[in-house]
């Protein structure tokens, strides 16, 4: 900040400093003005511009003190030159900082005092010329009064556009600050779900494959269980390693070279350590990392739920048809049951709700439910 913004803030923050200025200012030139007349005058031209101090602070007080001075000056017959630049300075003021039209009320009355000044010099009579100097004195007061009120005008015009342009600014930063804690929320509650879908997958993965491996191991058949171990250590690294990679998201912090999250091209490799058939029809084609997430996603959870409710017997198939415009995800198992459906038809567990939420937020359906002929069924449906 400069040492002027500096002042100015200082000046704004001491409003009664640069108002006594200008009062100061004001009682010179009134008194400037009445050299070599009385001393009424000279008291007239400072009270009134002392009044001044009050412009912004109470600027009905003062313009209350100035209308004194003004009524005073008519009614002794004072020499209204000492008055005027107090009764201008107090149009001003209240045009700017008064109460709402009090500035226009303060305009019309000074026109009427200038009247009344100019029916004192009729009264004196001025011969041919009185009519002039009554005309004249109207006149200047109206212009005078109107420059006044229009200059104060649109200094209460201004004060209010930066007042709006300040709030605007003030809604904008937290509106700002609003959108980016709901990001921040938005990102957790998905990472929320990715561990969860991770944890959940790899742990049935694993107490499925460690079964196998028991049973294997108790009828002596080594090799068959040590493929099962080396599958449940494959699972397991591939879950730390995207445990790692999602809390490297959490706290923004996530290291170079960090896996990057799976898309389309991992569902082969997620069907196979799975022990479930791939089948694809049409022409695959590139799609969005977000809407490959949620594929990959979809097929863990379904194939989740297969090993979970169906058991270690059950046979799944993963279905991929690329459509003209969507593509549609299948995944159905042979077992005996599926998950439990709710009262409404909707499907319990957080991981069928987490799907579905990723899917609909790519424009896609789900359905979910057992198969008339046995089994369980899962079918997205995504534009694509």
């Amino acid at each position: 900040m400069t040492a002027a913004e500096r002042a100015a803030d200082w000046l704004r923050a001491h409003p009664l400093v640069p108002d006594a200025v200008i009062a100061a200012a004001v009682i010179a030139v009134g008194l400037l003005s009445t050299r070599g007349l009385g001393p009424a005058e000279i008291v007239v031209a400072s009270v009134g511009g002392a009044s001044l101090v009050l412009r912004r602070t109470r600027p009905m007080v003062g313009a209350l003190v100035v209308l004194a001075c003004g009524l005073a000056t008519i009614g002794f017959g004072l020499v209204a030159i000492a008055i005027t630049p107090a009764v201008v300075a107090t149009i001003y003021s209240l045009a700017a900082w008064g109460p709402r039209r009090s500035g226009l009320l303060a305009a019309g009355i000074a026109v009427l005092g200038g009247a009344g000044v100019g029916v004192t010099w009729l009264l004196r009579g001025l011969g041919d010329q009185r009519w002039g100097v009554f005309l004249l004195l109207v006149v200047g007061a109206a212009l005078a009064s109107a420059t006044a009120w229009l200059g104060g005008a649109l200094r209460r015009l201004g004060r209010r556009e930066v007042v709006h342009l300040q709030e605007r600014a003030m809604l904008l930063e937290t509106e700002q600050e609003q959108r980016e804690r709901l990001a921040v929320l938005a990102e957790r509650a998905r990472i929320s779900r990715e561990m969860h879908d991770i944890i959940a997958h790899s742990l049935s993965v694993i107490v499925v494959q460690a079964d196998g491996g028991r049973i294997a191991a108790g009828a002596g058949r080594t090799a068959q269980a040590t493929r099962v171990l080396e599958t449940i250590a494959q699972t397991g690294r591939g879950a730390l390693a995207d445990v790692r990679a999602l809390l490297g998201l959490l706290h923004d912090r996530q290291a170079e070279g960090a896996p990057p999250q799976p898309g389309l091209d991992a569902v082969p490799g997620l069907v196979e350590d799975a022990g479930a058939r791939l089948r694809t029809t049409g022409t695959a084609r590139a799609v969005p990392a977000g809407l490959g997430l949620t594929v990959y996603r979809a097929v863990q959870e379904a194939l989740t739920n297969t090993v979970k409710h169906a058991g270690r017997e059950a046979r799944a198939t993963v279905a991929l048809t690329w459509q003209p415009d969507h593509l549609e995800v299948e995944v159905t198992d042979d077992g005996p049951a599926g998950p439990v459906l709710g009262t409404e038809g909707t499907l319990g567990g957080h991981g069928l709700a987490g799907m579905r939420e990723r899917v609909a937020a790519h424009g896609g359906e789900v359905e979910a439910g057992p198969r008339p002929e046995g089994g369980f069924r899962v079918h997205v449906r995504l534009p694509a």
